[in-house]
């Protein structure tokens, strides 16, 4: 369990984000369903929030058209959520070596780029 507890906390954001995605993608945005949104719940009909997230769900749905008319910087959105996804998967390679890997490879670059610059001059 404690493996589990800390894959979930070192990854938190990056599951956070593919399970966002993930949803928008698979639900409607008609009025029918339920909302966690709070200003949907406080009785309001229109939130900007959710104009995004129609748009993104519309975008993973194939629909460019009606993501436009749902929000505007929903397409944008949805390329700096993929940009962000992609942060994380890498920095998750680096994060989980030890400070001595990174030593090592960063002394043998050094040694492999100084042998090339004695062999060319």
């Amino acid at each position: 369990m404690n493996s589990w507890y800390r894959f979930i906390r070192r990854n938190f954001e990056l599951l956070f984000w593919l399970s966002a995605l993930v949803f928008l993608g698979f639900t409607t945005s008609d009025d029918t369903h339920f909302s966690f949104c709070l200003i949907r719940l406080a009785g309001f009909h229109w939130c900007p929030g959710c104009g995004i997230g129609h748009a993104i769900g519309y975008l993973l749905q194939g629909k460019p058209q009606l993501s436009w008319e749902a929000h505007v910087l929903g397409i944008p959105a949805f390329f700096v959520i993929l940009q962000r996804i992609y942060v994380l998967l890498t920095q998750h390679n680096l994060a989980s070596r030890t400070w001595s890997d990174v030593h090592h490879t960063r002394k043998s670059i050094h040694q492999y780029f100084t042998k090339i610059r004695k062999t060319t001059h």
